[in-house]
């Protein structure tokens, strides 16, 4: 299992594709490897900032050369974005020896939505024993119970959203159908 931070320019990256390929040649075996890789495989992983074939050619070298492909992620499409939200990026997947995608059937991961480590550092950091109970159990049974909140806040939230999205369609497809729609409608 590796994880790699990549460095933002061609030349380095380059240089650390060379290491890691040197690496599993000389420790063969099978391969996971996430973390930042700083370029992204196909221009539509970047939304609202440059695509660079460059890095990408690259990049798609060292999966051929080192035999990796890329597992699927659910959950959000682009794993960082900048604060105003314009520049999103798909920088952090994980990549798999075949044998291992052979081996384990249905394997997935989920890119998790935003808050989720702000949510487990709080849990972790603010955990304050009952006095009876100081092992790490606890803390994690305290992190689930936390996490369970959490999933229901952020996934109830965008059950309702699509709820009315999928109605205001309804009533805007009835209003089409039966001519009563006005420019503003069609406009929405």
């Amino acid at each position: 299992m590796l994880n790699v931070y990549a460095p933002q320019a061609l030349n380095e990256k380059v240089n650390l594709w060379t290491k890691l390929l040197a690496f599993m040649n000389s420790h063969v075996g099978d391969y996971i490897m996430f973390g930042d890789f700083i370029a992204v495989r196909m221009e539509e992983d970047r939304f609202g900032s440059e695509f660079n074939q460059a890095d990408t050619n690259a990049f798609d070298e060292f999966l051929i050369e080192s035999s990796l492909v890329e597992m699927y992620l659910g959950g959000n499409k682009y794993t960082w974005r900048n604060k105003a939200g314009n520049k999103m990026s798909k920088l952090d997947p994980f990549f798999v020896t075949n044998n291992i995608l052979d081996s384990i059937e249905h394997l997935k991961g989920v890119v998790l939505p935003r808050g989720f480590d702000d949510i487990v550092k709080e849990t972790w950091v603010n955990y304050v024993p009952d006095g009876r109970d100081l092992s790490i159990m606890a803390k994690l049974k305290n992190l689930k119970a936390k996490l369970k909140i959490w999933n229901k806040e952020i996934y109830s939230s965008d059950a309702s959203r699509i709820q009315q999205i999928v109605l205001r369609i309804v009533t805007l497809d009835s209003k089409m159908d039966d001519g009563s729609i006005t420019e503003l409608e069609i406009k929405e």
